[in-house]
């Protein structure tokens, strides 16, 4: 599941929420986007 380490905040230019394992990969970019209802529907990294 998700652990507490997990960062969430959201962007202006989408309804999805995004999370981030943690600090480092939020610096380089490294985002993976979901939707909130469904853990299967991934859209990936951007």
């Amino acid at each position: 599941m998700i652990s507490n380490d997990t960062v969430y905040f959201s962007m202006i230019s989408t309804e999805h929420p995004f999370f981030i394992e943690n600090e480092r990969d939020f610096l380089s970019g490294s985002i993976l986007c979901i939707q909130p209802d469904s853990k299967d529907n991934a859209f990936g990294l951007i």
